[in-house]
């Protein structure tokens, strides 16, 4: 078995468009400041299209929770 040499540290935005089905849509940024700060838009984005509405408070904990779930659909904020 090999070993990995080098990893890629990222943090991603992975959207599972629908539970009853592999569906998924990955996106992926460097996990420095920077690449957090556009992960967290992309995430903010993906969820307000899909029904999180325009509540800042919710918005924030779905992010600080790293999850959102509305019937089929689930957008995952992750550290890898």
């Amino acid at each position: 078995m090999s070993k990995i040499k080098n990893s890629i540290q990222t943090v991603n935005v992975i959207e599972h468009l629908d539970t009853n089905e592999a569906n998924y849509s990955i996106t992926s940024f460097p996990e420095t400041p920077e690449g957090n700060a556009e992960a967290e838009e992309q995430f903010k984005k993906c969820i307000t299209e899909n029904g999180a509405g325009d509540d800042s408070e919710y918005i924030e904990e779905c992010i600080e929770n790293g999850i959102y779930e509305l019937g089929t659909y689930r957008c995952i904020l992750i550290h890898s």
